[in-house]
C-alpha cells in the first residue's frame, strides 16, 4: 500500500476525541497523553477525579508550551515538579496512584530533562500537510514542526498554529499562596520566542529550524531585538560552541546568553 493511500485512510477514519469531560470540567491538552485519556475514562465517576484531571491538563498544557519554544525555563521545570507532586497526591487520594505514576513521570520529566521528548504521548494523528510538484507543505494554519516516521517513511510534523493561553480558571486550584510563581509562568507562556543563529539574523519562531540550519539560539522576542545584532551574533555563537549538535535529543542545554 503506498504512502498517500495510507494517509487517505487515516483521514477519512472516524476517530474518538482526545479530550474528555469530567465532572464541569473538559479538557484541552490530554492529546498530549493517551494513558490519561484511558485513566479519565474509567474512573471519572470517582470523587475527586475532576480535580485530577484539571492538575494533569495544567502539566500536559505547560509540555507543550516546552515543545514549542524548545526548552524549559528553570522557573518551568520547578512548576512542573510542584504540578507533579500535587497530581500524584491526588491520585493516590483516589486511590489510582499506581495507574497514574509510570506515565506522569515520563511527563515530567520530558519537562525537566527533555527525556523523553516533549510531545512524545502525543495521541493526535491527523496529518495536515500536502505533497506538492516542489515536496510537502503544511495546510494554512498550520506550521511545520521539524520531521517525524509514519509507516516507516519521513513526513513533515504540522502543527496547528496557537496561542498558549494560560489556564487562568484552574490556576487557584494549586498553590494558590504562591500567585507570584504563576505570573511569572504566565507571562512566559505568552511571550513570543524567536531564533537566530551567528550571523545576529533573526530567522522566525522558535521550534521552526529549517533542515541545514544549525543549532539556533531561542530568546522572547523583546529581548532578542533589544540585545541588537552584534550581541545576537555572540550569544548564538556561544550556543553552538557549548550545544553543537543540531539534532541532539534528551536533557536541554540552558547556555548563558
Amino acid at each position: 500500500m503506498k504512502l498517500r493511500q495510507l494517509i487517505s485512510i487515516i483521514e477519512n477514519a472516524d476517530q474518538d476525541s482526545t479530550e474528555v469531560t469530567v465532572g464541569g470540567y473538559t479538557t484541552t491538552h490530554f492529546y498530549m497523553c493517551g494513558s490519561a485519556i484511558k485513566t479519565a475514562e474509567k474512573h471519572g465517576e470517582k470523587p475527586g477525579m475532576e480535580d485530577l484531571v484539571r492538575l494533569q491538563d495544567m502539566i500536559y498544557k505547560l509540555e507543550k508550551a516546552v515543545m514549542d519554544t524548545g526548552e524549559a525555563t528553570p522557573e518551568a521545570k520547578q512548576f512542573a515538579q510542584k504540578l507533579h507532586n500535587e497530581i500524584m497526591d491526588k491520585a493516590k487520594e483516589i486511590g489510582i496512584e499506581d495507574e497514574v505514576v509510570d506515565y506522569q513521570e515520563d511527563h515530567r520529566d520530558s519537562i525537566l530533562k527533555g527525556d523523553p521528548k516533549p510531545g512524545f504521548g502525543r495521541v493526535d494523528i491527523e496529518e495536515n500537510w500536502e505533497i506538492t510538484d516542489e515536496g510537502t507543505r503544511c495546510w494554512k494554519g498550520y506550521e511545520r514542526k521539524g520531521m517525524k516516521t509514519m509507516f516507516g517513511k519521513r513526513v513533515p510534523n504540522c502543527v496547528k498554529r496557537e496561542h498558549v493561553d494560560y489556564c487562568v480558571n484552574c490556576g487557584d486550584l494549586v498553590f494558590s499562596e504562591e500567585m507570584d510563581l504563576h505570573e511569572n509562568l504566565k507571562k512566559w507562556f505568552k511571550q513570543k520566542w524567536v531564533r537566530f543563529g551567528p550571523d545576529g539574523k533573526v530567522r522566525g519562531s522558535c521550534g521552526g529550524k529549517s533542515e541545514g540550519e544549525g543549532k539556533p539560539k531561542c530568546l522572547p522576542a523583546a529581548k532578542a531585538y533589544a540585545m541588537g545584532k552584534k550581541k545576537r551574533k555572540t550569544s548564538a555563537a556561544r550556543k553552538r560552541r557549548k550545544d553543537p549538535d543540531a539534532d541532539r535529543r534528551g536533557k536541554a542545554k540552558n547556555v548563558k546568553t
